[in-house]
Parts: structure tokens; C-alpha cells; sequence
């Protein structure tokens, strides 16, 4: 009977071997799949709320005054559309020509771009505004800095066809709110968890967040000249 009771607690002692076993390879697997997911999510909310709040940079860009006038080495964006100095036509065309009704009417415009922070430092309005809506939705390590306002005129683009606006009216450029330069860090030691389980793993703690942007065509409020 004795004999019996020690081969039985001989097999108790080996199942709880094996369980531990079992435990120590399982709850690394369940650790790197729940936080795994938590993590993926978290980046996933931030892709979302950051390109909410760059179409809100942008929806507030396109009808305020340019969020880049007056920042240091950026060229300020013009308020009406002027005769384009390269047309040779004996007689000039008239105002209230449209951009778009030849590659000469327009006068071209340089892209002017500037960061929300560049912005803010010169007291610009327009900058300030955008970034006192958009603070609480961009990604918490995300700065000032990190967004950008860029105004390109669509003749820079190569689409002259596309151009809006007309000669004498506002001047009309495609106004591109963009986020960049942020990382996004994992809580998750992920990589740890892989080399737990006997594997290796070459999973970086943070990864660049991709760049988003939105980009609108500035809305035409003001009234034209005439001439």
C-alpha cells in the first residue's frame, strides 16, 4: 500500500512539473498578445486623432490669413493674383481672367511653408488659433513644431490647368496642414517577450509615426480687384 501512495505522489509531483512548464511558456505568449494589442491600439487612436486634427488645421488654414506671414526666410503669401511678368502678349490680360485659361496669366507664387511653432514665435493668429484647437487631439509628445503649413501654389505642382482663382482676386493656393517628425513609443517590451519564449526579436521599443497630411484648397472670401 505504501508502495502504491509513493507512485501515486511520484506522478503528483511530475504533473506539477509539467504545468509549471506549460505556465512559463504560455504566459509570455498571453502577455505578448495582450499587450500587444493594447499597444497597436493605442498607436491606432493616434493615427486617427492626429489626422482629425490635421484636417482641422487645415479647414482653419484656408480661411484665415496666412499662418506663415511674417516668419523669418518664408515668403509670405500674397493677398490678390497678379499678372504673371512672363506673359509677352502685346495687350495684357484683362483682371478677372481665370488662372486656369493659359500658362501665362498668373503670376507664379513660391511655396511658403512654416511650422505651427515658427508661426506662434512671429504672433501669427492664424498659427495660434490652429494650435489652441488642435493642442488636445494631436498626439501627446507632439509639439508645435511637429506640424507643418505649407501654401503651393498648383502651377508649382505642374497642373497649371488646375489653377484657381482669377486675375485680380484673391490668390488661391493649396494650403496643406501635415504632421511630422514624431516617434511612437511601445510600453510593451515586446522583444523581451519573444527572447522569454526562446525566440529572438529585433522589435524596436519606438518606431517613427508616419507623416499625415491634409490638404485643401483655400477658400475664396475675399472680393477681387477691378481693372
Amino acid at each position: 500500500m505504501k508502495r502504491v501512495r509513493d507512485i501515486l505522489r511520484g506522478i503528483a509531483r511530475g504533473d506539477r512539473g509539467a504545468a509549471l512548464v506549460e505556465l512559463a511558456v504560455v504566459v509570455p505568449l498571453f502577455l505578448l498578445v495582450f499587450l500587444g494589442i493594447i499597444d497597436f491600439g493605442r498607436l491606432g487612436y493616434d493615427v486617427v486623432t492626429a489626422e482629425k486634427a490635421m484636417q482641422q488645421a487645415a479647414r482653419i488654414a484656408i480661411v484665415r490669413t496666412p499662418a506663415c506671414a511674417g516668419v523669418t526666410g518664408v515668403p509670405v503669401v500674397p493677398n490678390t493674383t497678379g499678372r504673371d511678368p512672363a506673359n509677352s502678349d502685346p495687350i495684357p490680360p484683362r483682371f478677372g481672367t481665370a488662372c486656369n485659361a493659359g500658362g501665362t496669366i498668373c503670376a507664379p507664387v513660391a511655396e511658403a511653408s512654416c511650422t505651427l511653432a515658427q508661426g506662434i514665435a512671429a504672433g501669427n493668429a492664424t498659427a495660434i488659433e490652429i494650435w489652441s484647437r488642435i493642442d488636445d487631439i494631436v498626439p501627446a509628445n507632439a509639439t508645435a513644431a511637429n506640424v507643418r503649413i505649407t501654401y503651393t501654389d498648383s502651377a508649382v505642382l505642374g497642373s497649371t490647368n488646375l489653377r484657381l482663382g482669377f486675375l485680380g482676386g484673391p490668390y488661391i493656393p493649396i494650403v496643406t496642414a501635415q504632421v511630422q517628425g514624431l516617434t511612437f513609443n511601445f510600453v510593451t517590451p515586446i522583444a523581451g517577450f519573444v527572447r522569454m519564449m526562446g525566440g529572438t526579436s529585433t522589435f524596436a521599443r519606438s518606431v517613427q509615426f508616419p507623416a499625415l497630411s491634409v490638404s485643401l484648397p483655400a477658400e475664396d472670401l475675399a472680393p477681387g480687384e477691378n481693372g
